[in-house]
């Protein structure tokens, strides 16, 4: 099992907007496991992040293959664009236990 976890950077005064898209956008794709949405309680303010499980790499590329050839995906990003600042990162791990 592999985390995808993806951290964003929001605009001041956007949070619970980007917020409300990540958590729309989550029930519009309805994977079949579980995704985390995380808000920053301490440290960088106006932090949002996310975390995906996949059985494996396989399946996280042809997750976010699918997801990008969407058109639903399009007009998020270019919505998503508009909230989100410079920075924030992608990570993957490997689950340990």
């Amino acid at each position: 099992m592999i985390v995808h976890r993806m951290t964003f950077y929001i605009k001041p005064g956007h949070l619970e907007e980007a917020r409300e898209m990540v958590v729309a956008e989550i029930k519009r794709v309805n994977w079949h496991r579980p995704i985390r949405l995380y808000t920053s309680k301490m440290g960088r303010f106006n932090t949002l992040a996310t975390e995906n499980d996949f059985a494996n790499l396989a399946e996280y590329e042809q997750y976010w293959n699918d997801w990008f050839a969407s058109p639903a995906a399009l007009t998020f990003l270019e919505k998503w664009d508009t909230l989100v600042e410079p920075g924030g990162g992608q990570e993957l791990w490997d689950l340990a236990t």
